[in-house]
């Protein structure tokens, strides 16, 4: 159950994040002159830290099991975004979406596993978290 819970956790986590900084960059987007290129490197950069952040969640709710939280959480979310792309534009990931998904994993593991040795307390059991 708590495996769920994390996963949970760390999806609201991730949404969170990306409607707060969608409002941000809309009115950045918006009320400046930036162009829709310029961004393009901050929305990596903010999905990156979003994916990290959702991994560090999950790993705090779950309290073990640190690579598979992370790799639950982040799989699920690339599962998601897969089925909506496909839906809505009927498309597959192309190489780059593939590429940055394999970053969005490894960046919730290494989350994952950072916020469970830090929310690890030393009890005989706590040892077996990976």
């Amino acid at each position: 159950m708590n495996h769920l819970k994390g996963v949970l956790y760390g999806w609201l986590a991730i949404f969170s994040i990306f409607i707060f900084s969608s409002i941000i960059l809309a009115m950045i987007f918006r009320f400046t002159s930036l162009g829709e290129g310029t961004l393009m490197w901050s929305t990596l950069i903010i999905s990156f830290v979003a994916l990290w952040i959702g991994g560090f969640v999950a790993g705090l709710k779950a309290k073990r099991k640190a690579w598979w939280i992370g790799a639950s959480t982040s799989l699920s979310f690339s599962f998601f975004l897969f089925i909506y792309q496909f839906q809505s534009q009927h498309e597959l990931f192309s190489v780059p979406q593939v590429v940055q998904h394999l970053a969005y994993l490894l960046l919730c593991i290494f989350g994952a596993i950072i916020s469970v040795n830090i929310s690890q307390t030393s009890t005989p059991e706590s040892h077996n978290n990976y």
